[in-house]
């Protein structure tokens, strides 16, 4: 071969050696890009899940803490639906006369009050 041959060849595969050099080193920056995307990707989804289960904890904390107060509101509900039920059935007081009726009522329940 001569010379010339050989300085084609050689400027040949030098230029797809430079090629594949930058293919590569286009790659290995995408590659590096991805896998920080990753990590970022990971670290922001472990901190969700991690706020997640504070926020679940919180949640069954309030509801342990609510539990006794719910008992109690339904508790006095029933005495007040008891209450209603009394008063609804109780006959009036005065018969026929509604407005008697009600100042019957509203001196019995003035009297139950507790007095200062």
């Amino acid at each position: 071969m001569t010379a010339r041959v050989l300085a084609i060849l050689l400027a040949v595969s030098v230029g797809l050696n430079m090629l594949a050099g930058w293919a590569y080193l286009g790659q290995r920056d995408k590659t590096t890009v991805a896998q920080t995307e990753q990590r970022q990707t990971v670290a922001v989804a472990t901190k969700c899940s991690e706020g997640t289960e504070k926020l679940a904890k919180a949640a069954r904390q309030r509801e342990a803490d609510a539990k006794p107060l719910r008992q109690a509101a339904a508790d006095k509900n029933r005495e007040h639906q008891a209450n209603a039920q009394r008063i609804m059935s109780t006959p009036p007081a005065v018969p026929g006369d509604a407005c008697a009726s009600a100042q019957v009522e509203l001196d019995t329940w003035w009297a139950g009050r507790v007095k200062p």
